[in-house]
């Protein structure tokens, strides 16, 4: 099945998925590329927080979408937004943090309440609708 490029999906552009579990990266990547056929992987696992800012650092450009996990070695998705909030705001990246540690996500909505917190285990439904409807990140 092809995507189609003006499908209101394919409005998101290039989406970036950053995960420690190898299972959950190969799933979600497949049945994500189904509408958005320019997604791409950062595995997480074993990288401390400074490489995956770095690895999302390099992706960082404009029409991306970033889905991230909540949880890091050495700290959390939040920690991470902040180091890079000059950059998302500037490429008006959309973020989406997808965890099942309760307290990360209570810790990105409070600081960030533009940026969707979903529970894992996440529906793929849920997640392509949130993706649809998440807004650009802004200071």
């Amino acid at each position: 099945m092809t995507a189609d490029p003006n499908s209101v999906e394919n409005k998101a552009g290039k989406l970036v998925l950053v995960d420690d579990e190898p299972l959950l990266l190969r799933a979600f990547t497949r049945l994500l590329r189904r509408s958005y056929p320019d997604t791409s992987v950062i595995n997480s696992a074993n990288m401390r927080i400074a490489e995956v800012i770095e690895a999302i650092r390099e992706q960082l450009g404009p029409n991306l979408t970033l889905i991230m996990d909540g949880q890091y070695i050495g700290g959390e998705a939040k920690n991470i937004i902040d180091a890079l909030s000059a950059d998302l705001a500037h490429h008006a990246v959309r973020v989406i943090v997808m965890t099942g540690d309760s307290q990360a996500a209570i810790n990105v909505s409070r600081a960030f309440p533009q940026v969707p917190a979903l529970a894992k285990p996440v529906d793929i439904q849920v997640l392509l609708e949130t993706i649809r409807t998440a807004v650009p990140f802004k200071l």
